[in-house]
Parts: structure tokens; C-alpha cells; sequence
């Protein structure tokens, strides 16, 4: 073991949760459930929480581990910039991390110790010394030499965490869950619905509605505009001159989420379509006059389609930045740093 590592932390240390004022409904009421299905009902099926974005997911994921948890935790997220997102919030170095802004603890030798694994910078003495985990769902691919999976034991975790988990289906996903057999898999989303239909595996737990959220102010009004360009055509491994529909590609048995993320991107003639209405959508908002500075935030299938669709928003006149994982430290930073500034310009302007 590394040294200094308690495997039995989540069990000793006693957190300030219930009747905590400074912690959020869904951040207790989460815990409470996740805590029922795996202590009181002494369940083993994967716990489902559902939850809007925005009332405080990577907290609830910092109170899930105690009490319920036996070892240690792994938290896995979906990108690269949520994960980021992750660590910046639970970083035991910080001052403002979620324990200790939230008094959930109100020392700083009371939080756990977090390790980010970067694939083989990463050494297995610095992941046994760790109670939280943080990764990137691509770091676990089995097909990488650097893969946990490849090296750490089925039960170096006792609980798994997954963010985002509408993607629990595919193929990374499960090949993480199935090697690490006997941990307690927690699930958290806000789209509980895929878009292929699949059912998201386990018990839910717990849900809270976009509409409580808005009614406690944890977050705005939102609007969900269905925009649908015609007929969507799709195109496969960079040949714009074949173009599919989305059900040719799952009569041709290519359902892989991993798959379709890697090689599909919207056709160029569909992916103009969206901007345009965005942009149009965009700048209706502005028109009000209410000086918040509305921004557009497009995701897309791939790394080509990102720059895709970003040359297409610039060439229409708006400054557009990307982040993605193939960026080093360095360019997230500076894309962040772009961000800042199209928003102060936006302030100003």
C-alpha cells in the first residue's frame, strides 16, 4: 500500500450532511438514497440518480464515498473538460474545494487524498496512496497498454462513479465495470433517455426534476428547442461523398456508441443548417436587450467535426474557440482564456 493510504477513510471520517444548510435538497437527498440502496437494502444493482445540470452533481459525487464506500473510489468522467471540472472541485489542495466551502469538514486533514491518473505518468505506488480516482473514460480503453485495466486488480475499487452515465452502455464503459466486478456503481445523468434507446442498467434511486431546480433557484429558465434540418444525413470516416441516414447505420449493425463518437460526423450541408439556427436563435435573445451575454455551446461527434463546425460559425462572423483531449495543458488553457475574453467583449460591447 502507499504509504499513509487508510483504506477504511470513508468509514471513519464523519461528514456534516444531514442538516448541513449549506449543501444543496438533491446534494442530501442523493446521498441518502445512494445510502439506503447499497447499506440498508443491502442492494448490489447499479444505483441511478438523475439530476438537471447545474444543482450541484460533482458535490453529491464528493458525498457519495461516505459511509457507503469500503476502499477506494474512482470517479470517471466522460470528457476531458468535465473532468477537469471534477478535480477543480474536490482538489483537497484548494481552499475553496466543495468539503470545506460546503462544511462538510472544516479541517483540511479530514479530506481525502485525490489522484488525477494520466496514463503512465501515473505509477501504481501514487494510485494505491489515493482514495479518489479521477479519470478521462478514454484512459481506460482496453485496448491502450496504459489502461487500468491492465494492470490494477478487480477489487482496487469499492465503489465506481460515473458521470454522464447516458453513455454507461458502450463498450468502455462496461469493460471498466466488468473488470472491476465487486464495487458499488453509481450512476449520475441528467439524460436518462439515450439516444439509441437503450435502457441505462440499475435501480433509480433518485430523481430531481428541472422543475424543482428552477423552483429553488438552483437554476434558470431553460428553453428545449428540437431542431431537425430536413432529412439528417450522416458521413463515415471523413467520405463526404457517401452520406447515410441514422437508421442505414444501425441496420448495418455499427450501434457502438464508441464507434459512432470516433468515425460519424453530421454532413457539412446539416451541420450549416444547425449553426444558422442557432445563430438565428442566438441572436433573438440578444435582440431583448436584458444585457446577459448568451453564448453558444456546440457539441460535436468528433475532433474533424468540432473544427468543422467552428469554422463555420467564424466564417459567419463569430469568434468560436474548441476544446477537446488531444489538447496539450497549454492550448486548454489558452481556449479557456479565449472564452473569458469573447465573454468580456460581449459584457462591453
Amino acid at each position: 500500500m502507499g504509504f499513509g493510504y487508510n483504506p477504511s477513510y470513508f468509514k471513519d471520517e464523519e461528514p456534516y450532511i444531514y442538516g448541513n444548510n449549506d449543501l444543496r435538497e438533491p446534494q442530501i437527498q442523493g446521498y441518502f438514497h445512494v445510502y439506503e440502496h447499497f447499506i440498508v437494502k443491502k442492494k448490489t444493482s447499479h444505483a441511478i440518480i438523475i439530476l438537471p445540470t447545474g444543482v450541484g452533481k460533482t458535490g453529491l459525487m464528493g458525498l457519495l464515498p461516505y459511509n457507503i464506500c469500503s476502499g477506494r473510489v474512482l470517479i470517471i468522467a466522460p470528457q476531458i473538460v468535465i473532468k477537469d471540472t471534477v478535480i477543480d472541485a474536490l482538489n483537497p489542495e484548494l481552499s475553496d474545494n466543495f468539503w470545506l466551502k460546503r462544511k462538510v469538514f472544516e479541517r483540511p486533514k479530514s479530506l481525502p487524498s485525490l489522484v488525477e491518473f494520466e496514463s503512465n505518468k501515473t505509477t501504481v505506488e501514487v494510485l494505491e496512496a489515493a482514495n479518489l480516482v479521477v479519470m478521462n473514460v478514454q484512459k481506460l480503453q482496453n485496448r491502450l497498454g496504459s489502461s487500468p485495466l491492465k494492470f490494477l486488480p478487480s477489487d482496487f475499487f469499492d465503489m465506481i462513479i460515473i458521470d454522464e452515465a447516458h453513455h454507461s452502455t458502450a463498450r468502455t464503459w462496461v469493460e471498466a465495470i466488468q473488470h472491476f466486478s465487486g464495487a458499488k456503481i453509481v450512476k449520475v445523468t441528467g439524460t436518462p433517455i439515450r439516444t439509441d434507446k437503450k435502457e441505462i442498467a440499475g435501480d433509480l434511486v433518485y430523481i430531481y426534476k428541472l422543475s424543482q431546480a428552477m423552483a429553488n433557484e438552483y437554476v434558470k429558465s431553460l428553453e428545449n428547442l428540437t431542431y431537425i434540418p430536413g432529412e439528417l444525413y450522416l458521413t463515415i470516416d471523413k467520405d463526404p461523398s457517401k452520406t447515410y441516414t441514422v437508421d442505414q447505420i444501425y441496420k448495418m449493425n455499427l450501434k457502438d456508441e464508441d464507434w459512432v463518437s470516433r468515425s460519424v460526423a453530421y454532413s457539412k450541408e446539416c451541420s450549416e443548417k444547425v449553426v444558422d439556427k442557432s445563430i438565428e436563435l442566438l441572436e433573438k435573445k440578444l435582440e431583448r436587450g436584458n444585457n446577459v451575454p448568451h453564448k453558444i455551446i456546440a457539441t460535436a461527434c468528433s475532433i474533424d467535426h468540432a473544427e468543422q463546425i467552428k469554422d463555420l460559425y467564424v466564417s459567419k462572423g463569430y469568434p468560436t474557440t474548441i476544446i477537446h483531449s488531444n489538447l496539450t495543458d497549454e492550448l486548454k488553457e489558452q481556449a479557456i482564456l479565449d472564452l473569458l475574453e469573447i465573454h468580456y467583449l460581449m459584457l462591453n460591447s
